[in-house]
């Protein structure tokens, strides 16, 4: 995995114009179809989501839609969102449980 994580590390640099090495990785919920994984640093921590290179399609329409969410000025933004041949990848605040899945839900109606 030492690869993909060196590989997904260049994508975020080369996005976020600045040197990222990945310190630590860690399984975390969210993926759902996709394996999801926390990617730090030790400052800095990206939620990515690996899948085949044929989801392509998919990662491109979901970062699509998240940039959608972010122009709406309606919740919090993630500070940086990419996505490459296997990977969709966002900055993140935080990862910790939802207060609760109703606030969650009002925020995007």
């Amino acid at each position: 995995m030492a690869d993909v994580w060196a590989g997904i590390a260049e994508q975020i640099s080369q996005a976020i114009g600045q040197p990222f090495q990945v310190a630590q990785t860690r399984s975390v919920g969210g993926g759902c179809i996709n394996q999801a994984y926390g990617l730090s640093d030790g400052q800095t921590t990206f939620f990515v989501k690996l899948n085949q290179a044929s989801k392509l399609a998919m990662f491109e329409a979901e970062l699509a839609g998240l940039k959608e969410m972010v122009n709406s000025h309606t919740i919090r933004k993630p500070q940086q969102m990419g996505c490459g041949i296997r990977i969709v990848w966002l900055f993140t605040i935080s990862l910790r449980p939802a207060s609760s899945a109703s606030n969650i839900a009002s925020l995007l109606a």
